[in-house]
Protein backbone atom coordinates (compact mmCIF):
# COMPACT_ATOMS: atom_id res chain seq x y z
CA UNK A 1 0.00 0.00 0.00
CA UNK A 2 1.17 3.70 -0.51
CA UNK A 3 0.35 4.76 2.46
CA UNK A 4 2.94 2.65 3.87
CA UNK A 5 5.51 3.14 1.92
CA UNK A 6 9.22 3.33 3.46
CA UNK A 7 11.32 6.43 1.94
CA UNK A 8 14.92 5.98 1.61
CA UNK A 9 17.74 4.38 0.15
CA UNK A 10 18.52 0.94 2.07
CA UNK A 11 20.83 -2.23 0.74
CA UNK A 12 17.84 -5.19 1.50
CA UNK A 13 19.35 -7.88 3.76
CA UNK A 14 22.44 -5.56 4.92
CA UNK A 15 20.75 -3.40 7.43
CA UNK A 16 21.84 -3.02 10.76
CA UNK A 17 18.43 -0.76 11.47
CA UNK A 18 18.11 1.38 14.36
CA UNK A 19 14.27 2.07 14.78
CA UNK A 20 11.96 4.93 16.88
CA UNK A 21 11.00 8.51 16.90
CA UNK A 22 14.20 9.94 16.60
CA UNK A 23 12.99 13.42 17.52
CA UNK A 24 16.29 15.44 18.60
CA UNK A 25 18.53 13.00 18.32
CA UNK A 26 18.92 13.47 22.05
CA UNK A 27 22.35 11.05 24.26
CA UNK A 28 19.66 8.27 24.22
CA UNK A 29 19.02 8.15 19.98
CA UNK A 30 22.72 8.08 19.74
CA UNK A 31 23.11 5.30 21.27
CA UNK A 32 21.28 3.34 19.07
CA UNK A 33 22.49 5.07 15.94
CA UNK A 34 26.23 4.02 17.36
CA UNK A 35 25.73 0.79 16.77
CA UNK A 36 23.22 1.16 13.55
CA UNK A 37 23.83 1.53 9.91
CA UNK A 38 20.51 3.22 8.89
CA UNK A 39 17.84 4.71 10.99
CA UNK A 40 13.93 4.23 10.43
CA UNK A 41 11.73 7.22 12.05
CA UNK A 42 8.11 8.29 11.66
CA UNK A 43 6.81 11.74 10.35
CA UNK A 44 4.77 13.38 11.52
CA UNK A 45 5.39 12.73 15.07
CA UNK A 46 2.90 10.14 16.20
CA UNK A 47 0.93 11.67 18.47
CA UNK A 48 0.53 14.79 15.91
CA UNK A 49 -0.99 12.31 12.70
CA UNK A 50 -3.45 10.98 15.64
CA UNK A 51 -4.63 14.47 16.46
CA UNK A 52 -4.34 13.41 20.38
CA UNK A 53 -2.14 16.65 21.11
CA UNK A 54 0.49 19.17 19.67
CA UNK A 55 4.16 18.05 19.66
CA UNK A 56 6.35 20.49 18.65
CA UNK A 57 9.64 19.25 16.91
CA UNK A 58 13.29 19.44 18.02
CA UNK A 59 14.14 17.94 14.43
CA UNK A 60 12.73 18.29 11.28
CA UNK A 61 13.54 15.44 8.61
CA UNK A 62 15.84 17.91 6.90
CA UNK A 63 17.99 18.52 10.45
CA UNK A 64 17.80 14.76 10.81
CA UNK A 65 19.40 13.95 7.55
CA UNK A 66 22.75 16.61 9.14
CA UNK A 67 23.07 13.97 11.82
CA UNK A 68 22.45 10.28 9.69
CA UNK A 69 23.85 9.53 6.66
CA UNK A 70 21.47 6.42 5.86
CA UNK A 71 17.80 7.74 7.10
CA UNK A 72 14.80 5.69 6.42
CA UNK A 73 11.32 6.72 6.92
CA UNK A 74 7.78 6.28 6.87
CA UNK A 75 4.61 8.43 6.81
CA UNK A 76 2.80 8.12 10.29
CA UNK A 77 -1.01 7.66 8.98
CA UNK A 78 -4.06 6.37 10.41
CA UNK A 79 -3.40 3.60 8.28
CA UNK A 80 -0.59 2.66 9.73
CA UNK A 81 -1.78 3.29 13.34
CA UNK A 82 -4.42 0.53 12.14
CA UNK A 83 -1.94 -2.35 11.81
CA UNK A 84 -1.80 -5.03 14.43
CA UNK A 85 1.73 -5.20 15.88
CA UNK A 86 2.46 -7.98 13.49
CA UNK A 87 0.85 -6.72 10.73
CA UNK A 88 3.68 -3.77 11.35
CA UNK A 89 6.70 -6.24 11.26
CA UNK A 90 5.45 -8.00 8.58
CA UNK A 91 4.41 -5.25 6.27
CA UNK A 92 7.43 -3.14 6.87
CA UNK A 93 10.37 -4.26 8.75
CA UNK A 94 9.80 -8.02 6.96
CA UNK A 95 8.03 -7.11 3.24
CA UNK A 96 10.37 -3.67 2.41
CA UNK A 97 13.55 -3.78 4.96
CA UNK A 98 14.20 -7.19 6.01
CA UNK A 99 17.52 -6.04 7.98
CA UNK A 100 19.68 -8.50 9.56
CA UNK A 101 19.70 -6.60 12.74
CA UNK A 102 17.44 -4.12 14.69
CA UNK A 103 18.38 -2.08 17.52
CA UNK A 104 15.69 -0.15 19.24
CA UNK A 105 15.42 1.53 23.14
CA UNK A 106 14.22 -0.37 26.03
CA UNK A 107 10.62 1.34 25.73
CA UNK A 108 10.04 0.65 22.31
CA UNK A 109 6.45 0.34 21.18
CA UNK A 110 4.61 -0.20 17.72
CA UNK A 111 1.38 -1.74 16.57
CA UNK A 112 -2.19 -0.47 17.19
CA UNK A 113 -2.67 0.95 20.42
CA UNK A 114 1.08 0.66 21.16
CA UNK A 115 0.62 -3.21 21.75
CA UNK A 116 3.68 -4.54 20.25
CA UNK A 117 6.59 -4.42 23.19
CA UNK A 118 10.30 -5.45 23.28
CA UNK A 119 8.74 -9.29 24.33
CA UNK A 120 6.95 -9.69 21.02
CA UNK A 121 9.97 -8.26 18.99
CA UNK A 122 12.18 -10.49 20.85
CA UNK A 123 9.75 -13.69 19.54
CA UNK A 124 9.44 -12.36 16.04
CA UNK A 125 13.02 -11.70 14.93
CA UNK A 126 14.27 -14.74 16.63
CA UNK A 127 11.36 -16.68 14.39
CA UNK A 128 12.97 -14.79 11.50
CA UNK A 129 16.43 -14.59 12.23
CA UNK A 130 16.96 -11.56 12.82
CA UNK A 131 19.72 -10.19 15.62
CA UNK A 132 17.96 -7.90 18.40
CA UNK A 133 19.79 -5.31 20.13
CA UNK A 134 17.64 -3.54 23.01
CA UNK A 135 19.54 -0.23 24.87
CA UNK A 136 18.96 0.43 27.68
CA UNK A 137 17.69 4.06 29.46
CA UNK A 138 20.24 6.82 29.17
CA UNK A 139 20.55 9.22 31.82
CA UNK A 140 22.17 12.40 32.74
CA UNK A 141 22.38 14.01 36.13
CA UNK A 142 19.72 11.31 37.23
CA UNK A 143 17.53 12.43 34.45
CA UNK A 144 16.50 9.86 31.73
CA UNK A 145 17.01 11.38 28.63
CA UNK A 146 13.55 11.30 26.49
CA UNK A 147 12.56 14.04 23.79
CA UNK A 148 9.15 14.75 26.24
CA UNK A 149 11.59 15.89 29.11
CA UNK A 150 13.95 17.97 26.79
CA UNK A 151 10.99 19.48 24.96
CA UNK A 152 9.50 20.79 28.33
CA UNK A 153 12.82 22.31 29.08
CA UNK A 154 12.91 24.31 26.30
CA UNK A 155 9.51 25.63 26.81
CA UNK A 156 10.26 26.17 30.86
CA UNK A 157 13.63 28.54 29.28
CA UNK A 158 15.93 25.80 30.59
CA UNK A 159 18.12 25.81 27.12
CA UNK A 160 21.43 25.23 28.79
CA UNK A 161 19.79 22.20 30.66
CA UNK A 162 17.72 20.72 27.11
CA UNK A 163 21.60 21.17 25.46
CA UNK A 164 22.87 18.34 27.93
CA UNK A 165 20.20 16.07 27.36
CA UNK A 166 20.52 16.21 23.49
CA UNK A 167 24.41 15.92 23.96
CA UNK A 168 25.03 18.55 20.89
CA UNK A 169 23.76 21.95 19.61
CA UNK A 170 20.50 23.10 18.99
CA UNK A 171 19.70 22.68 15.16
CA UNK A 172 17.60 25.54 13.32
CA UNK A 173 17.13 24.95 9.53
CA UNK A 174 15.81 27.26 7.17
CA UNK A 175 14.99 29.40 4.66
CA UNK A 176 16.66 33.16 4.67
CA UNK A 177 14.01 35.73 3.73
CA UNK A 178 14.32 39.60 3.60
CA UNK A 179 13.50 40.89 6.96
CA UNK A 180 12.94 44.42 8.08
CA UNK A 181 16.63 45.79 7.42
CA UNK A 182 16.77 47.57 11.05
CA UNK A 183 19.76 45.29 11.84
CA UNK A 184 21.85 46.77 8.98
CA UNK A 185 20.63 50.14 9.52
CA UNK A 186 22.05 50.07 13.08
CA UNK A 187 25.22 48.08 12.20
CA UNK A 188 24.58 44.35 13.16
CA UNK A 189 23.08 43.07 9.47
CA UNK A 190 21.63 39.70 9.76
CA UNK A 191 19.72 36.72 8.18
CA UNK A 192 16.28 36.24 9.12
CA UNK A 193 15.24 32.49 8.95
CA UNK A 194 11.96 30.97 7.94
CA UNK A 195 11.01 28.39 10.82
CA UNK A 196 8.42 25.68 10.11
CA UNK A 197 5.92 26.79 12.90
CA UNK A 198 6.35 22.72 13.74
CA UNK A 199 9.51 23.40 14.83
CA UNK A 200 10.17 24.15 18.64
CA UNK A 201 11.91 27.52 19.41
CA UNK A 202 13.55 28.09 22.36
CA UNK A 203 12.82 31.20 24.56
CA UNK A 204 12.88 34.20 23.90
CA UNK A 205 16.51 35.34 24.13
CA UNK A 206 20.06 36.10 22.84
CA UNK A 207 21.77 32.70 21.91
CA UNK A 208 25.77 32.08 21.01
CA UNK A 209 26.05 29.39 18.77
CA UNK A 210 27.77 29.07 14.73
CA UNK A 211 27.26 28.58 10.70
CA UNK A 212 29.36 26.57 8.43
CA UNK A 213 29.44 28.98 5.26
CA UNK A 214 32.06 27.83 1.95
CA UNK A 215 33.60 25.28 4.24
CA UNK A 216 34.78 27.62 7.09
CA UNK A 217 32.96 27.76 10.30
CA UNK A 218 31.88 31.49 11.64
CA UNK A 219 30.82 31.85 15.33
CA UNK A 220 26.95 33.41 15.29
CA UNK A 221 24.95 35.38 17.30
CA UNK A 222 21.20 34.71 17.11
CA UNK A 223 18.39 36.55 18.54
CA UNK A 224 14.95 34.70 18.71
CA UNK A 225 12.02 36.98 19.59
CA UNK A 226 9.51 40.07 18.45
CA UNK A 227 11.44 42.84 18.74
CA UNK A 228 10.07 44.78 21.71
CA UNK A 229 11.98 47.34 21.49
CA UNK A 230 10.95 48.41 18.50
CA UNK A 231 7.38 46.98 19.15
CA UNK A 232 7.55 44.14 17.15
CA UNK A 233 4.57 42.06 17.01
CA UNK A 234 5.30 38.50 15.19
CA UNK A 235 8.18 36.13 16.18
CA UNK A 236 11.20 35.88 14.19
CA UNK A 237 15.02 34.25 14.58
CA UNK A 238 17.20 36.23 13.16
CA UNK A 239 21.30 35.72 12.78
CA UNK A 240 24.11 37.86 13.41
CA UNK A 241 27.10 36.30 11.97
CA UNK A 242 30.42 37.27 13.34
CA UNK A 243 33.57 38.27 10.93
CA UNK A 244 31.43 37.57 7.74
CA UNK A 245 29.35 39.74 5.31
CA UNK A 246 27.07 37.03 3.10
CA UNK A 247 24.21 37.80 0.58
CA UNK A 248 22.14 35.09 1.73
CA UNK A 249 18.36 35.51 0.61
CA UNK A 250 16.77 32.69 -0.86
CA UNK A 251 19.21 30.30 0.65
CA UNK A 252 18.87 27.46 2.88
CA UNK A 253 21.10 28.04 6.22
CA UNK A 254 22.13 25.93 9.09
CA UNK A 255 22.41 27.47 12.38
CA UNK A 256 23.59 25.42 15.50
CA UNK A 257 22.72 27.07 19.10
CA UNK A 258 25.19 26.46 21.71
CA UNK A 259 24.41 28.51 24.49
CA UNK A 260 21.83 31.07 26.22
CA UNK A 261 23.84 34.69 26.44
CA UNK A 262 20.14 36.25 27.99
CA UNK A 263 16.64 36.66 27.78
CA UNK A 264 14.85 39.11 25.73
CA UNK A 265 15.18 42.87 27.19
CA UNK A 266 12.57 46.05 26.05
CA UNK A 267 15.59 48.83 25.82
CA UNK A 268 14.72 52.18 26.11
CA UNK A 269 16.22 53.14 23.19
CA UNK A 270 18.26 51.69 19.78
CA UNK A 271 21.29 53.70 21.14
CA UNK A 272 21.17 51.26 24.51
CA UNK A 273 20.45 48.38 22.31
CA UNK A 274 23.17 48.99 20.18
CA UNK A 275 25.14 48.90 23.26
CA UNK A 276 23.75 45.59 24.48
CA UNK A 277 24.23 43.86 20.91
CA UNK A 278 28.45 44.75 21.35
CA UNK A 279 28.56 42.76 24.30
CA UNK A 280 26.59 40.02 23.14
CA UNK A 281 28.20 39.83 20.16
CA UNK A 282 31.27 39.78 22.12
CA UNK A 283 30.36 36.96 24.29
CA UNK A 284 28.95 34.94 20.87
CA UNK A 285 32.51 34.97 19.71
CA UNK A 286 33.65 33.54 23.10
CA UNK A 287 31.52 30.82 23.37
CA UNK A 288 31.50 29.28 19.76
CA UNK A 289 31.65 25.73 19.98
CA UNK A 290 34.83 24.49 19.10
Amino acid sequence: MKNLKVYGSFKKGEEILGLGVFDGLHLGHQEILKVSTSLLTFFPHPLMALKKRQVPNLTSLDELRTYVDSLLVIRFSKVLAGLSALEFLEAILWDQIRPKHIVVGYDFKFGNRQKGDIYLLEKWTKVKGIRLTVVDAVSHQNTVVKSSKIRALFQDGSFEDAINLIGHSYLIKGMVIKGEGRGRKIGFPTANIKVNSIKLLPKPGVYSGHVFLKRKKFAAMIYIGNKPTFNGTYSSVEVHIVGGVFSLYNRKLAVYLCHQIRGEVKFSSAAELVSQIKKDIAKASKNVEK
